[in-house]
């Protein structure tokens, strides 16, 4: 297997090159759950796409954004394309690489306010709980009584994400996958950060990452850009 590791941002990376079909993707789950660690909080892989330059599936079969743009960026060193297009689930996402690596996602995700004063923002591929940081919790356990209190309305989703934001929209995040039956405090989320600026109605552009490292969201036309360093290991 074909490896390769990227940091967008934080949340180190793994993807693995299955252009020639050597894995089954049933297999996806137990190899990506078997490859994390410590330096790999997610696992994708990389397949030919008949609807796009490159298709990506996740190790739970979830949408994961910066594993999309970590595989534009893979493309760029096997292409020399700034531009690829990206297909993942039922999408494909176009990405593009200058001083950052960007990403076009749909704005038509609805927050959700539920009763204790969180958001719920349910995505293709992922549903994110986004909530005050004001009182410190337990990221694992709280997300796991999110997972309990919603659980029909979330159970289509394969994964789920709790994202804690405290007034300078830094961002604490927990993601569950479910075939993995992993949780992980990941050091930066993509798609998370999406959520967190649809539930806050776009009040700021700039998202702090665990890692530290910031995210930039913007609104281009009916599309939603998230951007932010990629940097491949």
């Amino acid at each position: 297997m074909k490896k390769s590791i990227f940091v967008p941002g934080g949340n180190p990376t793994l993807l693995i090159d299955n252009r020639a079909n050597i894995i089954q993707p049933a297999e996806y789950h137990k190899i990506g759950k078997s490859q994390l660690s410590d330096d790999v909080e997610q696992v994708g892989f990389i397949e030919k796409s008949k609807e796009s330059d490159i298709k990506l599936t996740m190790m739970g079969n979830e949408l994961c954004v910066n594993a999309i743009r970590s595989l534009a960026l893979w493309n760029y060193g096997e292409t020399g394309s700034r531009k690829t297009d990206v297909e993942c689930l039922n999408g494909v996402y176009p990405c593009e690489l200058a001083y950052w690596v960007s990403i076009n996602i749909r704005n038509d995700f609805l927050p959700v306010k539920l009763r204790d004063g969180s958001t719920l923002v349910k995505m293709d591929g992922i549903a994110h709980f986004v909530r005050n940081a004001k009182d410190q919790v337990d990221q694992t356990e709280t997300l796991k009584n999110y997972l309990r209190t919603y659980g029909k309305d979330i159970e289509r989703f394969p994964s789920v994400g709790l994202i804690s934001m405290d007034n300078n929209y830094k961002l604490n995040i927990t993601v569950f996958v479910r075939k993995t039956k992993s949780i992980i405090n990941e050091t930066a989320c993509g798609s998370g950060t999406i959520a967190a600026y649809l539930a806050t109605g776009g009040k700021s552009q700039i998202f702090i990452q665990p890692s530290g490292c910031l995210y930039m969201v913007t609104e281009e036309g009916n599309d939603l850009v998230l951007k932010s360093e990629v940097n491949g290991i």
